[in-house]
Order: structure tokens, then C-alpha cells, then sequence
């Protein structure tokens, strides 16, 4: 499975090393994290992905966004080297889904 990668804030090229959430990488350049990472990132400054390179952590600006507030959910564009898109697999056991939580 891939790992998660960071949303994390950049200043002047360099990480500030605060994260604020993870994000997955849906489909080749396309992006998802929850609205309130985006939404408290955005508040201190450029919201950047951050990405494992060796044993650093490097970051890439996000792209453009869509907040679903209502569903706390972010869709954002980005270009991370070696990102691959999460691979789905049908669980019996996880048919039914339902969540709690959130902003409310």
C-alpha cells in the first residue's frame, strides 16, 4: 500500500516541519486530505505536499483545491515525484461504512 504523504507548509522553499494532516494520492496528479487540513494550513501560510526523498522530507506546492466542507474532504492537484495512486480492494468485512466525527 502507499504511504501517505504530508500536508505541510513551506516557507521560502523549505519545510517549516509543522503537519497538518496526511493525503493520498487518488489518481496520477490528483490528491485527497480532509477541508480542515487545507482549511488550518491555509490559514498560516502556502500549503505545500510534503514527500519522502531518501531520508528527508521534501515539498511540492498544491495545485488547485475543492473544499466539500460539508464532508470534510479536499480534492487538490499536485505534482509529487513517485506518487502512486492507492490501490482498492473490496473487504467483505467493510461493505457498510459509517463514520463519526468531524467538524459540527
Amino acid at each position: 500500500m502507499q504511504s501517505p504523504l504530508r500536508v505541510v507548509l513551506l516557507q521560502d522553499g523549505r519545510s517549516l516541519n509543522h503537519v497538518y494532516g496526511t493525503a493520498f494520492c487518488l489518481a496520477e496528479g490528483l490528491f485527497l486530505t480532509a477541508a480542515h487540513v487545507i482549511r488550518n494550513a491555509s490559514e498560516q501560510g502556502d500549503v505545500s505536499l510534503g514527500y519522502p526523498e531518501g531520508t528527508t522530507w521534501m515539498g511540492k506546492p498544491i495545485g488547485e483545491h475543492e473544499l466539500f466542507s460539508e464532508y470534510d474532504v479536499t480534492l487538490f492537484k499536485g505534482e509529487v515525484p513517485n506518487s502512486k495512486p492507492l490501490e482498492w480492494e473490496v473487504n467483505e468485512l467493510a461493505i457498510s461504512l459509517f463514520t463519526f466525527g468531524g467538524e459540527g
